[in-house]
């Protein structure tokens, strides 16, 4: 179950209130190739022809950059992880959104990571939640 599911099962948000909050986050996380370009991996010219093989061959961006070599494997990863990096938590959209208080949002998420230990028995699952939502 996803953090965004349980708060919705708890009746702690609504389902518009995790779309505004998806939607958000979407939008505020900047595209793969303007990562690389920012990391010095790739120029304009080489992600425009990059777009054009992901619309023409329907592939991920990194995927088409790393099958016509203009990304390592290494650095197509290194790319991902700073977009995943730079993606703001949807608990901290929800508090800055006004959608849930801090205070709610910490105690839903240690709820959560209880629950889901729990369940999967797996003590993992607290090192995957973002440090800045615990």
């Amino acid at each position: 179950m996803l953090f965004g599911e349980y708060l919705l099962e708890q009746g702690l948000v609504k389902d518009e209130d995790i779309l505004t909050a998806l939607d958000r986050q979407r939008r505020e996380v900047p595209f793969t190739g303007f990562i690389a370009a920012e990391m010095g991996l790739m120029n304009a010219q080489q992600i425009l022809s990059v777009l054009h093989d992901q619309v023409v061959n329907k592939r991920k961006f990194v995927d088409s950059a790393i099958l016509l070599g203009l990304l390592s494997i290494d650095e197509g990863q290194a790319v991902l992880r700073e977009q995943t990096n730079r993606r703001v938590p949807l608990g901290g959209l929800l508090v800055e959104l006004g959608f849930l208080t801090k205070s709610q949002m910490k105690r839903a998420l240690r709820a959560y990571v209880r629950e889901q230990n729990a369940v999967d028995g797996d003590d993992a699952k607290v090192a995957a939640v973002p440090t800045a939502q615990r």
